[in-house]
């Protein structure tokens, strides 16, 4: 039997840590964007605290929550909605296999997109990347505060009119996954100056995702990428974006 240990969360990307035969084990699964994660880490403000309720059973060690519309306005407490009727809990100890039968249905589904369509805006929530899509012949697109710098702050997503698709790249939980905004003190040859608008991005040619897989896979996503090219070298599940929770 393997016993579920523990779970870290990055967002929605998860790694499982469990035991087999005395031995500590480790898996990566990712939970579509369309429904919240909640980790032991959420009930106490003290780490030490939330170890020990995890470890007596007091708490659950992984909460998914579905979507629900209820929640579509913003989080709140999540100590509040992990009570939600509808959540599934999972403890220390549980068995992983079981576990993993009851979270299939939450996992991203693959979807093939129109691969003529084009990269008109990005997110990055955890190592699950959002790419927003637009229409071949797209020339011009943007959103509300996308002169404003740096863009994390202030830019909203591409106006929803010149959306054509979403979709997901879900790539590992050990894979390296960074959008602009992290990578910029880090290469200044970008000229991002510490901070950068999504105009900027855009009329620079400035990356707005960059990835590393496995120690050897790098890339790199532009604004007005075809998204066939990078799907095809990003070679990772590719999922539809559905409503966020």
């Amino acid at each position: 039997m393997k016993k579920l240990k523990r779970v870290i969360a990055c967002t929605n990307t998860l790694t499982i840590l469990y035991d087999q035969d005395g031995a500590e084990k480790i898996t990566g699964i990712w939970i579509d964007l369309a429904n919240m994660v909640v980790t032991s880490k959420t009930f106490a403000t003290d780490i030490r605290d939330a170890e020990q309720f995890a470890r007596e059973k007091k708490i659950p060690e992984l909460t998914i929550i579905p979507y629900s519309p209820i929640y579509r306005n913003g989080y709140g407490d999540d100590r509040y909605l992990v009570g939600a009727a509808d959540a599934l809990r999972f403890y220390r100890g549980d068995d992983v296999d079981d576990m993993m039968i009851k979270l299939a249905p939450y996992f991203p589904q693959p979807y093939q997109a129109d691969l003529s369509l084009k990269v008109i805006d990005f997110d990055l929530l955890g190592n699950q990347a959002i790419l927003y899509l637009g229409k071949p012949d797209i020339e011009s697109y943007d959103g509300d505060g996308w002169d404003e710098a740096p863009y994390e702050f202030y830019a909203d997503k591409v106006d929803d009119t010149y959306i054509a698709d979403a979709i997901v790249l879900n790539f590992p939980a050990d894979a390296f996954v960074y959008q602009a905004s992290a990578y910029q003190d880090a290469c200044p040859e970008l000229g991002l100056d510490g901070s950068v608008s999504k105009n900027t991005l855009h009329r620079k040619k400035i990356p707005c995702i960059l990835y590393c897989r496995d120690g050897k896979t790098y890339g790199e996503i532009y604004f007005d990428d075809v998204i066939g090219d990078v799907m095809k070298e990003a070679d990772v599940l590719v999922s539809k974006l559905e409503q966020l929770a």
